[in-house]
């Protein structure tokens, strides 16, 4: 014990004066591994923030990686740094806009893109089933977490299929970009200023300006007439629903065709009694 007592000094001593040494050198090895790192990732990957306090050789990265992809990239680069013995991340990643396309056309409407999850689906579909019947509804929508929420919708699908033309709505974000065709230029105007009463976000009216010639119009409309299809039912002014999607396309031709006048006619066939 008492020779104990005469080393402890010795050995104490040395050692407490060592403990500052080593912590300024650790500490030196820190900021140069760090240094190092940052300056592999400049120019490459400037999001991400270098983090290597009491970590040693090891690196935390942090920030907000704009894809997945960019935090592999980012640990590949940190890890070519000197000195580094291994990369963690404990950020965060950007969740990118959600994609929507909707499709009107003839009585019917389709839905394409990817949402951010299935209640954003749910209630794109709902807003659909708001306007249209089930049958009329192709529904083609995906799900990835890593999407925005989508903006407000409210009354899209109503003011798409009153349109009176084949549209297509499609959505990236907070922006809407509306094309198809249509008829004349007030009806471009027209569609553009409803659409902006009923979405909120930036809208950019590609819509496409067109006029079927008069001969043109006319040989269309002819062709679709005399299609049997079209053709009442004996005894009865109805035309059978089988017709009603050319009505529909007869329909589309004469809004194209606003310079030219159509007359509606009608006739009984020879068949029946002769005081039928």
């Amino acid at each position: 014990m008492l020779l104990l007592a005469r080393l402890w000094p010795i050995i104490v001593i040395p050692t407490v004066m060592l403990i500052p040494v080593v912590w300024i050198s650790w500490d030196r090895i820190e900021l140069d591994v760090a240094h190092n790192v940052k300056a592999s990732l400049s120019g490459h990957e400037d999001w991400a923030q270098v983090e290597t306090f009491h970590r040693g050789r090891d690196v935390l990265l942090l920030g907000q990686a704009p894809q997945p992809e960019a935090i592999l990239q980012a640990k590949h680069l940190a890890l070519s740094a000197e000195g580094v013995r291994r990369v963690d991340f404990a950020g965060t990643v950007a969740k990118t806009p959600a994609e929507l396309q909707i499709t009107f056309d003839d009585g019917k409407v389709s839905l394409t893109g990817v949402l951010a999850s299935q209640s954003q689906v749910d209630l794109v579909v709902r807003g659909a089933r708001a306007v249209y019947a089930n049958d009329d509804i192709d529904n083609r929508l995906t799900i990835d977490s890593n999407r925005k929420h989508l903006p407000s919708l409210t009354d899209l699908f109503e003011t798409g299929k009153n349109a009176g033309t084949k549209l297509q709505l499609v959505l990236n974000g907070d922006s809407l970009v509306l094309s198809g065709q249509v008829i004349q230029a007030e009806q471009q105007k027209n569609l553009g200023r409803i659409f902006t009463n009923t979405f909120i976000g930036e809208i950019d009216n590609q819509l496409e300006i067109i006029e079927l010639e008069h001969k043109l119009c006319i040989d269309q409309i002819n062709a679709l007439l005399s299609d049997p299809r079209l053709n009442f039912a004996s005894g009865n002014a109805a035309i059978p629903d089988r017709g009603q999607p050319l009505l529909r396309q007869v329909a589309e031709i004469v809004r194209k065709c606003p310079g030219a006048e159509f007359e509606v006619l009608g006739h009984t066939d020879n068949s029946g009694a002769q005081n039928y």
